[in-house]
């Protein structure tokens, strides 16, 4: 069941990642990330733990890429658990695919999802109406919203906390 508490929650890009040809992978689903996107991955959970951000759910797509950065991510959070989520890759709608993150926070209140772009840029904007977002490798917004309220009546929209990128 929804509550009506504030749902903290952050939006990452995945860190840079390498060429198929570097990564020495035939499909971009497999692409790792360089070492970069390793570093700026990790200076992105720093940043997030100096807001006092701390996730109770790590959520990824399927991607290696982003799964490597949850990986960093969670490490720096107590190996926090991380699921993954094959919608943050390749959404049916971006109104579902938000309803589905705000379904699976715990008690705590407080996700990160990890993903892509333009799929990231659009979350983002559902939230935070009337402002653009583009994020960078390892980039990221730190939002807070009203999961209840915005499942069941879109009026209350997300405030913005932060927003990272390199």
């Amino acid at each position: 069941m929804m509550t009506d508490k504030i749902t903290n929650i952050v939006l990452m890009r995945h860190g840079k990642a390498l060429s198929t040809h570097e990564s020495k992978v035939s499909y971009d689903s497999e692409r790792i990330l360089s070492p970069v996107g390793q570093e700026n991955a990790f200076t992105s959970a720093q940043k997030l733990r100096s807001l006092n951000f701390y996730p109770n759910s790590v959520i990824s797509s399927p991607f290696v890429r982003a799964i490597q950065t949850a990986e960093i991510i969670s490490s720096v959070f107590n190996k926090a658990e991380i699921q993954i989520l094959p919608e943050l890759a390749a959404p049916n709608s971006i109104e579902t695919l938000l309803e589905i993150l705000l379904k699976k926070e715990k008690a705590g209140n407080s996700l990160i999802a990890i993903g892509h772009v333009p799929t990231l840029n659009l979350l983002a904007e559902l939230i935070i109406p009337k402002r653009e977002f583009n994020f960078a490798p390892a980039g990221f917004a730190y939002m807070r919203i009203n999961a209840k309220d915005f499942i069941e009546n879109s009026k209350n929209h997300g405030k913005l906390v932060e927003i990272y990128n390199f």
